[in-house]
Protein backbone atom coordinates (compact mmCIF):
# COMPACT_ATOMS: atom_id res chain seq x y z
CA UNK A 1 0.00 0.00 0.00
CA UNK A 2 0.72 3.49 -0.77
CA UNK A 3 1.13 4.31 3.24
CA UNK A 4 4.09 1.28 3.81
CA UNK A 5 1.13 -1.26 5.33
CA UNK A 6 2.70 -4.53 4.70
CA UNK A 7 0.16 -6.14 2.82
CA UNK A 8 -0.08 -10.27 1.46
CA UNK A 9 -0.61 -11.43 -1.89
CA UNK A 10 -2.74 -14.98 -1.93
CA UNK A 11 -2.79 -16.91 -5.16
CA UNK A 12 -5.11 -19.55 -5.55
CA UNK A 13 -5.48 -22.14 -8.38
CA UNK A 14 -8.09 -25.09 -8.85
CA UNK A 15 -5.95 -28.10 -9.01
CA UNK A 16 -9.12 -30.27 -8.92
CA UNK A 17 -8.27 -31.36 -12.55
CA UNK A 18 -4.78 -32.27 -12.26
CA UNK A 19 -6.10 -33.97 -8.93
CA UNK A 20 -8.32 -35.72 -10.74
CA UNK A 21 -5.59 -36.74 -13.95
CA UNK A 22 -3.02 -37.80 -11.02
CA UNK A 23 -5.83 -39.92 -9.88
CA UNK A 24 -6.70 -41.54 -12.83
CA UNK A 25 -3.03 -42.41 -13.63
CA UNK A 26 -2.42 -44.25 -10.06
CA UNK A 27 -5.84 -46.44 -10.57
CA UNK A 28 -4.76 -47.10 -13.92
CA UNK A 29 -1.32 -48.28 -12.77
CA UNK A 30 -3.07 -50.38 -10.14
CA UNK A 31 -5.40 -52.42 -12.80
CA UNK A 32 -2.42 -52.40 -14.81
CA UNK A 33 -0.14 -54.36 -11.76
CA UNK A 34 -3.61 -56.44 -11.09
CA UNK A 35 -3.62 -57.68 -14.55
CA UNK A 36 -0.06 -58.22 -15.33
CA UNK A 37 0.44 -59.82 -12.28
CA UNK A 38 -2.45 -62.20 -12.30
CA UNK A 39 -3.11 -63.76 -16.43
CA UNK A 40 -1.14 -66.57 -17.09
CA UNK A 41 0.82 -64.89 -19.79
CA UNK A 42 4.13 -63.93 -19.46
CA UNK A 43 4.94 -59.98 -19.88
CA UNK A 44 8.04 -58.16 -19.41
CA UNK A 45 9.71 -54.77 -21.07
CA UNK A 46 12.69 -54.70 -21.71
CA UNK A 47 15.71 -52.03 -22.63
CA UNK A 48 17.71 -51.19 -25.58
CA UNK A 49 20.96 -52.91 -23.11
CA UNK A 50 18.75 -55.70 -22.71
CA UNK A 51 18.23 -54.60 -19.19
CA UNK A 52 14.19 -55.93 -17.60
CA UNK A 53 12.43 -52.54 -16.83
CA UNK A 54 9.61 -54.82 -15.82
CA UNK A 55 8.55 -58.22 -15.08
CA UNK A 56 5.20 -60.01 -14.07
CA UNK A 57 5.10 -62.69 -11.85
CA UNK A 58 3.58 -65.30 -14.67
CA UNK A 59 7.22 -64.19 -16.30
CA UNK A 60 8.90 -64.98 -13.29
CA UNK A 61 7.17 -68.05 -12.71
CA UNK A 62 9.00 -69.74 -15.50
CA UNK A 63 12.17 -69.72 -13.63
CA UNK A 64 10.90 -70.44 -10.12
CA UNK A 65 11.76 -66.67 -9.09
CA UNK A 66 10.47 -63.91 -7.77
CA UNK A 67 9.94 -60.20 -10.23
CA UNK A 68 12.23 -58.22 -8.02
CA UNK A 69 14.77 -60.90 -9.06
CA UNK A 70 14.50 -60.45 -12.54
CA UNK A 71 13.98 -56.21 -12.78
CA UNK A 72 17.01 -54.64 -13.38
CA UNK A 73 19.37 -57.58 -14.57
CA UNK A 74 19.98 -58.61 -18.17
CA UNK A 75 18.38 -60.84 -19.95
CA UNK A 76 21.52 -62.89 -20.91
CA UNK A 77 21.95 -63.47 -16.99
CA UNK A 78 17.98 -65.26 -16.99
CA UNK A 79 18.50 -66.85 -20.02
CA UNK A 80 22.46 -67.60 -20.69
CA UNK A 81 21.96 -71.00 -22.62
CA UNK A 82 19.23 -69.61 -24.81
CA UNK A 83 20.63 -65.99 -25.60
CA UNK A 84 22.30 -67.03 -28.77
CA UNK A 85 18.71 -67.80 -30.15
CA UNK A 86 17.32 -64.51 -28.42
CA UNK A 87 19.50 -61.80 -29.31
CA UNK A 88 19.46 -61.52 -32.96
CA UNK A 89 15.42 -61.50 -32.96
CA UNK A 90 15.84 -58.93 -29.67
CA UNK A 91 18.02 -56.95 -31.54
CA UNK A 92 15.33 -56.55 -34.41
CA UNK A 93 12.46 -55.92 -32.20
CA UNK A 94 15.00 -53.03 -30.86
CA UNK A 95 15.34 -51.45 -34.22
CA UNK A 96 11.65 -51.48 -34.47
CA UNK A 97 10.41 -55.15 -36.15
CA UNK A 98 7.47 -57.18 -34.89
CA UNK A 99 9.06 -60.77 -34.31
CA UNK A 100 7.34 -63.66 -33.21
CA UNK A 101 8.82 -67.30 -32.57
CA UNK A 102 9.11 -70.56 -30.71
CA UNK A 103 11.59 -70.85 -27.89
CA UNK A 104 12.27 -74.24 -26.13
CA UNK A 105 13.71 -73.80 -22.36
CA UNK A 106 14.38 -76.48 -19.79
CA UNK A 107 12.13 -76.81 -17.02
CA UNK A 108 13.84 -75.80 -13.42
CA UNK A 109 14.11 -79.02 -11.64
CA UNK A 110 14.01 -81.93 -13.58
CA UNK A 111 15.05 -79.98 -16.68
CA UNK A 112 12.50 -81.43 -18.71
CA UNK A 113 11.45 -79.38 -21.95
CA UNK A 114 9.37 -76.79 -22.21
CA UNK A 115 7.80 -75.18 -25.17
CA UNK A 116 6.98 -71.16 -25.02
CA UNK A 117 5.10 -68.87 -27.75
CA UNK A 118 7.64 -65.73 -27.64
CA UNK A 119 6.18 -62.27 -29.35
CA UNK A 120 8.30 -58.84 -29.09
CA UNK A 121 6.83 -55.80 -29.34
CA UNK A 122 8.67 -52.57 -30.13
CA UNK A 123 7.61 -49.38 -28.25
CA UNK A 124 9.08 -45.72 -28.83
CA UNK A 125 8.86 -44.37 -25.70
CA UNK A 126 8.65 -40.19 -24.85
CA UNK A 127 11.86 -40.06 -24.11
CA UNK A 128 12.90 -41.44 -27.76
CA UNK A 129 14.18 -44.73 -26.27
CA UNK A 130 13.17 -47.63 -27.97
CA UNK A 131 11.84 -50.77 -25.45
CA UNK A 132 10.39 -53.81 -26.24
CA UNK A 133 7.23 -55.02 -24.95
CA UNK A 134 7.64 -59.41 -24.55
CA UNK A 135 4.51 -61.75 -24.83
CA UNK A 136 5.86 -65.04 -23.47
CA UNK A 137 3.08 -68.22 -23.37
CA UNK A 138 3.69 -71.86 -22.27
CA UNK A 139 2.70 -74.09 -25.23
CA UNK A 140 4.21 -77.15 -24.01
CA UNK A 141 0.68 -79.21 -24.04
CA UNK A 142 -0.20 -78.14 -27.27
CA UNK A 143 3.45 -78.65 -28.49
CA UNK A 144 2.81 -82.59 -27.24
CA UNK A 145 -0.26 -82.49 -28.65
CA UNK A 146 1.12 -81.73 -32.31
CA UNK A 147 3.95 -84.16 -31.76
CA UNK A 148 2.06 -87.11 -30.08
CA UNK A 149 -0.17 -86.47 -32.84
CA UNK A 150 2.80 -86.46 -35.34
CA UNK A 151 4.13 -89.61 -34.04
CA UNK A 152 0.72 -91.38 -34.38
CA UNK A 153 0.34 -90.38 -37.66
CA UNK A 154 3.74 -92.11 -38.67
CA UNK A 155 2.48 -95.29 -36.69
CA UNK A 156 -0.59 -95.22 -39.21
CA UNK A 157 1.31 -94.73 -42.31
CA UNK A 158 3.54 -97.29 -41.62
CA UNK A 159 0.71 -99.86 -40.72
CA UNK A 160 -1.45 -99.04 -43.51
CA UNK A 161 1.62 -99.39 -46.12
CA UNK A 162 2.54 -102.84 -44.56
CA UNK A 163 -0.91 -104.08 -44.78
CA UNK A 164 -0.92 -102.27 -47.92
CA UNK A 165 -4.01 -100.48 -47.31
CA UNK A 166 -5.30 -97.42 -48.76
CA UNK A 167 -7.42 -94.51 -47.49
CA UNK A 168 -9.95 -92.64 -48.97
CA UNK A 169 -11.62 -89.47 -47.84
CA UNK A 170 -14.82 -88.72 -49.33
CA UNK A 171 -16.48 -84.95 -48.72
CA UNK A 172 -19.95 -85.62 -49.42
CA UNK A 173 -20.72 -82.00 -49.31
CA UNK A 174 -17.98 -80.51 -51.49
CA UNK A 175 -18.13 -84.13 -54.06
CA UNK A 176 -14.45 -83.85 -53.71
CA UNK A 177 -12.95 -86.99 -53.38
CA UNK A 178 -8.89 -87.51 -51.84
CA UNK A 179 -7.12 -91.11 -51.77
CA UNK A 180 -3.41 -91.61 -50.35
CA UNK A 181 -0.84 -92.93 -52.53
CA UNK A 182 -1.99 -96.61 -51.58
CA UNK A 183 -5.24 -95.98 -53.14
CA UNK A 184 -3.64 -95.03 -56.63
CA UNK A 185 -1.33 -98.10 -56.39
CA UNK A 186 -4.94 -100.28 -55.32
CA UNK A 187 -6.08 -99.12 -58.72
CA UNK A 188 -3.07 -99.56 -61.30
CA UNK A 189 -2.56 -96.31 -61.65
CA UNK A 190 0.08 -93.15 -60.39
CA UNK A 191 -0.87 -90.19 -58.74
CA UNK A 192 1.62 -88.14 -61.51
CA UNK A 193 -0.64 -90.23 -64.49
CA UNK A 194 -4.12 -90.01 -63.09
CA UNK A 195 -6.94 -87.30 -63.87
CA UNK A 196 -8.00 -87.37 -59.74
CA UNK A 197 -9.17 -89.93 -57.40
CA UNK A 198 -12.92 -89.97 -58.41
CA UNK A 199 -12.00 -90.60 -62.22
CA UNK A 200 -9.22 -92.79 -61.33
CA UNK A 201 -12.50 -94.57 -58.94
CA UNK A 202 -15.07 -94.36 -62.00
CA UNK A 203 -12.52 -95.68 -64.47
CA UNK A 204 -11.58 -98.26 -62.56
CA UNK A 205 -14.40 -100.09 -60.99
CA UNK A 206 -15.67 -102.90 -63.41
CA UNK A 207 -18.35 -101.86 -64.93
CA UNK A 208 -20.86 -104.87 -63.84
CA UNK A 209 -20.25 -103.29 -60.12
CA UNK A 210 -20.47 -99.92 -60.12
CA UNK A 211 -24.34 -99.67 -59.82
CA UNK A 212 -23.98 -102.28 -56.41
CA UNK A 213 -20.71 -100.33 -55.53
CA UNK A 214 -22.93 -96.95 -55.63
CA UNK A 215 -25.92 -98.23 -54.15
CA UNK A 216 -24.15 -99.35 -51.31
CA UNK A 217 -22.41 -96.16 -50.78
CA UNK A 218 -25.68 -94.56 -50.90
CA UNK A 219 -27.56 -97.00 -48.24
CA UNK A 220 -24.56 -96.55 -45.99
CA UNK A 221 -24.79 -92.23 -46.38
CA UNK A 222 -28.87 -93.19 -45.37
CA UNK A 223 -27.77 -95.22 -42.11
CA UNK A 224 -29.45 -98.02 -43.46
CA UNK A 225 -26.46 -100.46 -43.52
CA UNK A 226 -22.83 -100.12 -42.92
CA UNK A 227 -20.39 -99.45 -45.67
CA UNK A 228 -18.41 -102.78 -46.00
CA UNK A 229 -18.00 -103.61 -49.90
CA UNK A 230 -15.98 -105.92 -52.26
CA UNK A 231 -15.93 -105.38 -56.10
CA UNK A 232 -13.47 -106.13 -58.93
CA UNK A 233 -11.31 -103.20 -60.39
CA UNK A 234 -9.60 -103.48 -63.95
CA UNK A 235 -6.03 -101.63 -64.79
CA UNK A 236 -5.20 -100.09 -67.50
CA UNK A 237 -3.35 -102.91 -68.87
CA UNK A 238 -6.57 -104.73 -68.64
CA UNK A 239 -5.45 -107.07 -65.34
CA UNK A 240 -8.23 -107.53 -63.03
CA UNK A 241 -8.15 -107.16 -58.85
CA UNK A 242 -10.61 -107.69 -56.35
CA UNK A 243 -10.58 -104.88 -53.57
CA UNK A 244 -12.27 -104.83 -50.11
CA UNK A 245 -13.79 -101.48 -49.10
CA UNK A 246 -15.06 -100.33 -45.20
CA UNK A 247 -15.65 -96.90 -44.36
CA UNK A 248 -17.77 -94.87 -41.71
CA UNK A 249 -20.19 -91.59 -42.56
CA UNK A 250 -19.68 -88.71 -40.55
CA UNK A 251 -22.58 -86.74 -39.60
CA UNK A 252 -23.31 -83.14 -38.92
CA UNK A 253 -25.11 -81.85 -35.63
CA UNK A 254 -28.74 -82.35 -38.09
CA UNK A 255 -27.98 -85.85 -38.84
CA UNK A 256 -26.64 -85.35 -42.37
CA UNK A 257 -24.17 -86.81 -43.95
CA UNK A 258 -21.02 -84.69 -44.83
CA UNK A 259 -18.23 -87.13 -45.05
CA UNK A 260 -17.14 -90.90 -45.70
CA UNK A 261 -13.87 -92.01 -44.37
CA UNK A 262 -12.39 -95.54 -45.15
CA UNK A 263 -9.90 -97.97 -46.81
CA UNK A 264 -9.60 -100.60 -49.46
CA UNK A 265 -7.00 -103.30 -49.73
CA UNK A 266 -6.83 -106.37 -52.09
CA UNK A 267 -8.37 -109.50 -51.69
CA UNK A 268 -7.62 -110.84 -54.64
CA UNK A 269 -5.81 -114.11 -53.75
CA UNK A 270 -7.98 -114.89 -51.29
CA UNK A 271 -10.72 -114.70 -53.73
CA UNK A 272 -9.03 -117.06 -56.01
CA UNK A 273 -8.00 -119.70 -52.75
CA UNK A 274 -12.02 -119.63 -51.95
CA UNK A 275 -12.64 -120.26 -55.56
CA UNK A 276 -10.45 -123.10 -56.07
CA UNK A 277 -11.47 -124.56 -52.42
Amino acid sequence: REDGTPTSVVVVSDITGRKRVEAALVDRERLLGVVTGTIRVGLVVVGPDYRYQFANAAYADIFNLGPADIVGRQVPEILPRAWSQIQPRLDRALAGERVAYELSLPAPGDGSLRYFSVNYEPRLEASGIRTVVVVVMDVSESKRAEEKAARMSERIQLATRAARLGIWDLDLVESRLAWDDQMFALYGVSRENSPGAYDAWLAGVHPDDRERCDRESQQARAGISEYDSEFRVVWPEGTVRVLKAIGEVFRDGTGKPVRMLGVNFDITERKNAEAEA
